[in-house]
């Protein structure tokens, strides 16, 4: 029967859970029976919860060497109990310090230290990949707020330079704080319900390109103030309420190419001096109060020498066509139904070279319309009914109303 080896000294018990004692491979000679069941029974294996050797198996005189350096090589790959890494926690401190401990104790300490380090170093990097993607992510929402910036910006700039607010049913004056937006190039309020007059501080838009303003019941006279706006191309003022005569501050808008008038209450004549506009190409007067002759609208030489379109229909006009009108050599549109005319037609309109639409009716024309209009090689309409003419005069076309917008002649 095999029992444990006794130590040469007496061991009190160890307070944590010791391993108990190594079985030896010789038993005892002075052990009895019983206190080898008695020695088993309380030296039970299953109780060790420490990872460091027994104090008999450091103080066994019967062991060897060998098993003391197996024992604590052993140690060292298990796992530290709560004491040691107190311990090491503390650097021996309440020990004796690091100088004075094992080798076996400083082999653990350096296992410590390591797996401490390794954490350390797992924690930083996961640290700096969390810092990465938040920059990752930061980079990203600064690249999308800029690109919002950036739209925002040039939308303001839109803004600031193109108001367009029409067809939105804008009731009662028009609305003067719009002049302070000086950077303004186009203002369009057409197609609402705008009244009163338009304010002489229209003047201050010094950049504008684009003045919109049909299609409103705007009243009172065409402020001056507008022939201040050098830039202006596109200036539309047609169906509103305007009365008064049309303004000849008009004439000193250098880059002026379409001027829209009709359908207003407009009184007085066309003023001669909008013939010096050398980049009019559309000037629409019809639908008005006016009067005069042609003669004095094209008394200055070289007048309208870019005009296209010359709508003068519905009004009081009187007088004949001088054949002097032939010098608008850009004229494609003449315009000239509902009014007072009288005369002959004269030959010299014939040659006008790019002439396409010529309306004669309803006025008090006489005589004959000469062969050469029959000819022309563009003429391809010509209205002369309303009128007292000699019987074999012909019109030219298949006479329908001559229907156009503002919009057909926009750039």
């Amino acid at each position: 029967m095999f029992g444990l080896r006794k130590s040469p000294a007496k061991l009190p018990k160890h307070n944590s859970a010791d391993p108990g004692f190594h079985k030896s491979s010789k038993p005892n000679p002075f052990d009895s029976d019983d206190e080898l069941d008695n020695n088993k029974h309380t030296l039970n294996p299953s109780k060790r919860t420490s990872s460091e050797p027994s104090l008999a198996d450091m103080t066994n005189s019967f062991d060897g060497e060998d098993k003391v350096e197996k024992g604590f090589t052993s140690s060292s790959k298990q796992s530290l109990t709560s004491n040691s890494r107190y311990q090491y926690k503390n650097n021996f401190r309440d020990s004796g310090g690091v100088e004075n401990q094992s080798v076996q104790e400083l082999e653990g300490y350096a296992v410590y230290k390591a797996e401490e380090t390794t954490k350390s170093v797992q924690g930083c990097l996961k640290v700096a990949e969390d810092i990465r993607s938040d920059a990752t992510r930061t980079l990203v929402m600064l690249h999308e707020q800029g690109e919002q910036i950036t739209r925002t910006h040039h939308k303001a700039v839109e803004i600031d330079h193109d108001l367009k607010v029409y067809a939105v049913s804008i009731v009662g004056p028009f609305p003067i704080a719009v002049t302070n937006l000086l950077d303004l190039t186009r203002l369009d309020l057409h197609n609402n319900k705008l009244t009163g007059p338009i304010p002489p501080q229209i003047g201050r838009l010094k950049r504008l390109k684009v003045l919109n303003l049909r299609w409103n019941k705007l009243q009172d006279v065409i402020p001056p103030e507008i022939g201040e706006l050098k830039r202006l191309t596109h200036l539309y003022l047609s169906f509103n309420s305007f009365k008064g005569e049309i303004p000849k501050e008009l004439a000193a808008l250098p880059e002026l190419r379409y001027l829209y008038l009709q359908e207003n209450r407009l009184i007085g004549r066309i003023p001669a001096e909008l013939g010096t506009l050398q980049n009019l190409r559309h000037l629409d007067a019809g639908n008005n109060h006016l009067v005069g002759t042609i003669r004095e609208l094209i008394r200055f030489d070289g007048s309208f020498p870019s005009l296209r379109n010359l709508y003068l229909n519905n009004n009081y006009l009187s007088g004949g066509i001088p054949a002097q009108l032939s010098n608008l050599t850009s004229l494609e549109i003449v315009y000239l139904s509902y009014n007072k005319f009288i005369g002959n037609i004269p030959f010299a309109i014939a040659h006008i070279p790019k002439l396409t639409f010529l309306y004669l009716d309803h006025n008090q024309f006489t005589g004959r319309i000469p062969d050469a209009f029959y000819k022309h090689p563009f003429l391809k309409e010509m209205y002369i009914e309303g009128n007292m003419f000699k019987q074999g005069v012909n019109p030219i076309g298949t006479h329908k109303v001559l229907e156009v917008s503002d919009a057909d002649f926009a750039v």
